[in-house]
């Protein structure tokens, strides 16, 4: 059923791209696709297509990167995404950290859409790096909070506080250390003491 799921969705998108090239509105789109979490690492419900498939021991391989959707490791937070853009985007790798909140403000410019300030969006205007003209943004402070653990990342460091009593927080350099396995917030302290004030007041902004 999951394999169907992934053969039906490729076979959507080629007719919506197929309708695309048809009308003529090809190279008047804009196309982004890209995940919302990261693999779900096993997969078991008495009640999903009516209890008829499943357990899964195994259903999803983030690997290298570790963690699993509703993680706040890469595995759980890091996703491809390909935009396309026929005669307006050309080939090429975006190496910067994107964020769905980057979205709205990116294509809302786009179609000529005056951001307001009283809005106070938290995304960016990204096309100067998916075009790789202009000056680019500069690199977001991002949070998340999944009820149980949260993180904040700015520039390459990610720290994470899980919400279990006495769980100590983790910091990673996910850049020089992409599958998270060397914790550096011993060595770091005054690291993870600033970004935990980050954290403390992103925290109180949320409803």
């Amino acid at each position: 059923m999951y394999a169907a799921s992934v053969s039906h969705g490729d076979d959507a998108i080629g007719q919506l791209v197929t309708a695309l090239e048809k009308s003529g509105q090809r190279e008047n789109t804009l196309i982004v696709f890209t995940s919302d979490n990261g693999g779900q690492k096993d997969y078991a419900s008495k009640t999903d297509y009516e209890g008829k498939h499943g357990p899964y021991a195994t259903l999803g391989d983030n690997h290298p990167l570790r963690g699993w959707k509703t993680e706040l490791y890469e595995g759980g937070i890091r996703v491809p995404a390909i935009v396309s853009w026929k005669g307006r985007l050309t080939a090429g790798v975006v190496d910067h950290p994107l964020s769905y909140l980057d979205w709205f403000p990116t294509i809302g410019k786009l179609a000529g859409v005056e951001m307001a300030a009283e809005w106070n969006l938290e995304g960016r205007d990204v096309w100067p790096l998916l075009s790789r003209k202009g000056k680019a943004p500069a690199d977001p402070t991002l949070y998340w909070n999944v009820g149980k653990t949260t993180a904040i990342m700015e520039g390459p460091l990610k720290l994470i506080v899980p919400g279990a009593k006495g769980a100590n927080p983790e910091l990673y350099d996910v850049v020089a250390d992409p599958t998270e396995k060397r914790n550096l917030a011993t060595e770091k302290p005054e690291t993870v003491t600033a970004l935990r004030k980050k954290l403390d007041a992103q925290r109180k902004l949320d409803p």
